[in-house]
């Protein structure tokens, strides 16, 4: 297992850093040399790329959308099942001053595009803090969002909430605002952010990425039949549900696990917040090892030790943590 330490404060830095910057750039218009190289690199996806697309809310067919790819600066981003047959846009804004501030959407190859707006400005626009506020409902009907493929979300600080769908792939990616998905089925879900928390209730996957700079991650009634991964600077960690294994990192955030069946193995880093994991009641065995500077293994339930391993039952489930000052606890449910 790798040791947590510079490598996370570095990297956390970095990514609060960039996060800061990218907000501005995202949010804000711009043009020029800034179109350019720096355009396609802060806001690629955020803002209408061309003039093929068509501007305002609008109510349009499900028939051959497949996919969603939608891209929002500041605000809210809603995604939820209608009960018509068509899949409606509608944005609330009050104060866009032109058309270059209103949605912009498109279809092109089974993929439903969005867009904020269109970019439009100076580089030292970006410095401005002007766009709009917009808030987002996507409403889609139940024979789409059953059968969804890749759904892509890129926002800057916007609040993104889904619910009641299932797909292939779910992607959200903010610079710091919050994540809130509940009742979603996908073969992988991906959530990355700079400092939004992140929320998830009655997730089913067969993976789980989550990656937070110093974002609050908090996951409650969720079925993950492959792997977890948790990567947080300075947030914490709470998951609740089945697994089928986990690897956590943190620097400084405390993590909690809540398993309602064995998982098969966990790893966990973590430089200086304690670990606390509830098993249940029928777990046939467990196998745990901690290299620790100051902290420390405790069990509310009778182990034995072999070598530095603390065993229980037949010892099949292992566990190995890394910590630098955090405590490990373990329960039974």
């Amino acid at each position: 297992m790798k040791r947590p330490g510079l490598t996370i404060v570095v990297n956390a830095v970095v990514c609060l850093l960039l996060g800061n910057l990218l907000v501005g750039a995202m949010m804000l218009d711009h043009s020029g040399w800034l179109d350019g190289f720096l355009g396609d690199l802060f806001t690629n996806g955020i803002y209408a790329e061309d003039d093929s697309y068509s501007v305002g809310n609008t109510t349009l067919s499900a028939d051959g959308v497949t996919n969603i790819d939608l891209g929002w600066g500041a605000g809210s981003v809603t995604i939820r099942v209608g009960e018509g047959s068509s899949i409606e846009l509608t944005e609330d804004v009050s104060n866009a001053s032109d058309e270059n501030e209103i949605i912009h959407w498109k279809v092109e190859n089974e993929t439903l595009r969005i867009r904020c707006g269109r970019r439009n400005g100076t580089l030292l626009s970006i410095f401005n803090w002007n766009y709009p506020d917009k808030s987002l409902t996507l409403t889609i009907p139940a024979s789409l969002a059953e059968q969804l493929g890749t759904v892509e979300v890129r926002v800057a600080s916007a609040t993104v909430t889904a619910g009641d769908l299932r797909a292939r792939r779910l992607s959200v990616d903010t610079a710091s605002g919050a994540v809130k998905l509940s009742n979603i089925t996908a073969d992988a879900i991906e959530l990355n952010t700079a400092s939004g928390d992140l929320y998830g209730a009655n997730l089913t996957a067969e993976r789980l990425e989550l990656d937070g700079a110093s974002a609050k991650q908090s996951f409650t009634d969720c079925t993950v039949s492959g792997m977890v991964e948790c990567d947080t600077a300075s947030g914490s960690f709470f998951y609740s549900g089945s697994l089928g294994s986990l690897e956590a990192d943190t620097a400084s955030g405390n993590i909690e696990l809540h398993l309602t069946a064995p998982a098969g193995t966990l790893e966990i880093d973590s430089a200086s917040g304690n670990v606390t994991v509830t098993l249940p009641s029928d777990l046939p065995g467990l196998t745990a090892e901690m290299d620790s500077a100051s902290g420390d293994l405790i069990f509310d339930f009778a182990i034995r030790y072999q070598g530095d391993a603390a065993v229980y039952g037949d010892g099949s489930m292992k566990v190995e943590i890394d910590t630098a000052s955090g405590d490990a606890k373990f329960r039974m449910d």
